[in-house]
């Protein structure tokens, strides 16, 4: 099925097309059964598995894998939530959530288990009622940090070494957050604002602004040669770059000496106080329907889908390899491939796509982008880190699940499901071989940490 977004300008008539191709490679398959959340073991102190017990004033409750714990001090096992009335106490095990009442503490489950859904922990973010869209996390020596926006705000949230809150919000003017790099002396946010600007601000957790930069936006849209975000395709991503910097990669509208408005992608190094680097280019696929980007030490690549230059289909470092073609895409915003996750290792990258014809695919890419195997995949919408000396696999499109892959992309062990959403954006790669992402409901915000 072919996909369009609203256009609001053409796209320039110069445009040449490029016929290059990834280097294809035999398919094999990665479908698996979906592993119940449930475990099957009994509980602790006797309690099986999904029953319930409660406490008293003052008393304590313990319940066992898939169980509930209500009490004025509560804790549950693998895959339980534990409840605690007013001045209680919340204690999860791994996999559980944990909730407390009015005046309670919340002790974030532990992160570690066998199996996956066992090192997987939910941690809702206290004070985040609103929010929506994208959710960005970032590690920082002591802890982390979540980026999240609710009612034309930008927060930015430090999160201890468990996720829990560590601090006040950072609070900014701002509606769509991208991207975001966190230190323990602050952080850098990439973040669209009205009317047409994208953002660039680093701040200490005091909140005091240390940087900002406009990097698009406030300049009359018919003077040729200016630039603005917040036409169709909105997409953007922040990393941490080498020396203090950052890389950014987004969408962006440019008034071109034809007089039309044109859509496409730049990718811009920056330095600590977000001023341009050398590197990167100003105008990259067009239309850019989606993007990604992918950082690891030295090593940046990008992702686009494109509807027709530098060609149709999906490329690797805007114009160097395609990754699959798309004949239906109509070069005003008809596409019929989609992104899923990307992540850099340390010889080459891994993707998630889903080709022109609906076949989802796990395709290894080297250092120069250029396809050296493909597994097929059984779900189009899915994500993808490091995890441990491997990968982690998310996918949604139900029931979220998560699977083991080794270094080559191979399955470890079939897929287990997981009580936690996918996020908007992607999976955070981090150095200690966690992975952690952030997604927003009705409730808030939760943080999401795979332990390694």
């Amino acid at each position: 099925m072919t996909r369009s977004l609203k256009l609001t300008s053409c796209l320039l008539p110069w445009f040449v097309a490029c016929s290059s191709s990834g280097d294809g490679a035999p398919a094999t398959n990665l479908q698996g059964g979906v592993a119940g959340a449930g475990a099957s073991q009994a509980g602790a102190a006797g309690n099986a598995q999904g029953g319930k017990a409660q406490g008293g004033t003052g008393g304590s409750g313990q319940s066992g894998s898939g169980g509930k714990a209500q009490a004025g001090s509560a804790q549950s096992g693998s895959g339980g939530t534990a409840q605690a009335g007013a001045g209680g106490s919340a204690q999860g095990g791994g996999g559980g959530k944990a909730q407390a009442g009015a005046g309670g503490a919340v002790t974030p489950p532990a992160c570690s288990g066998a199996s996956l859904s066992a090192a997987t922990r939910v941690t809702p973010l206290a004070s985040s009622s609103g929010a929506s869209g994208n959710v960005v996390t970032s590690e920082r020596p002591s802890g982390s940090a979540v980026a999240w926006s609710a009612g034309g705000k930008v927060h930015l949230t430090p999160l201890d070494a468990v996720d829990a809150r560590a601090g006040a919000d950072v609070v900014l003017d701002g509606d769509v957050v991208y991207g975001l790099v966190a230190s323990d002396a602050g952080a850098a946010a990439l973040f669209s604002r009205q009317p047409d600007y994208m953002t660039f601000v680093r701040v200490d957790w005091s909140g005091k602004e240390l940087a900002r930069v406009d990097l698009l936006g406030g300049k009359d849209h018919a003077v040729k040669g200016n630039e603005w975000f917040y036409e169709f395709a909105k997409t953007g991503r922040l990393a941490r770059g080498e020396a203090d910097g950052y890389v950014a990669y987004f969408a962006l509208h440019r008034r071109w000496p034809d007089g039309i408005g044109h859509q496409g992608d730049t990718l811009r190094f920056l330095d600590a106080d977000g001023k341009p680097k050398a590197g990167g280019w100003g105008w990259g696929c067009s239309h850019s329907m989606d993007l990604r980007l992918a950082t690891l030490g030295a090593s940046t690549g990008t992702i686009c889908i494109s509807d027709c230059y530098p060609d149709k289909g999906i490329f690797f470092q805007h114009d160097k390899v395609k990754i699959t073609s798309d004949p239906k895409a109509n070069c005003a915003g008809g596409f019929t491939t989609d992104l899923g996750g990307f992540v850099a290792t340390q010889d080459g990258y891994f993707l998630s796509y889903t080709d022109a014809a609906g076949a989802s695919h796990l395709a290894k890419l080297g250092a120069d982008g250029k396809v050296a195997a493909t597994t097929d995949l059984d779900v189009p919408d899915t994500r993808l880190a490091r995890r441990g000396k491997g990968l982690l696999l998310g996918r949604g499109g139900g029931a979220v699940t998560l699977q083991a892959l080794d270094a080559s992309g191979a399955a470890v062990a079939p897929p287990e499901a997981v009580g936690a959403s996918l996020p908007a954006l992607d999976f955070e790669s981090r150095s200690d071989g966690d992975v952690a992402w952030g997604f927003a409901s009705g409730a808030g915000v939760s943080v999401v940490r795979v332990c390694d």
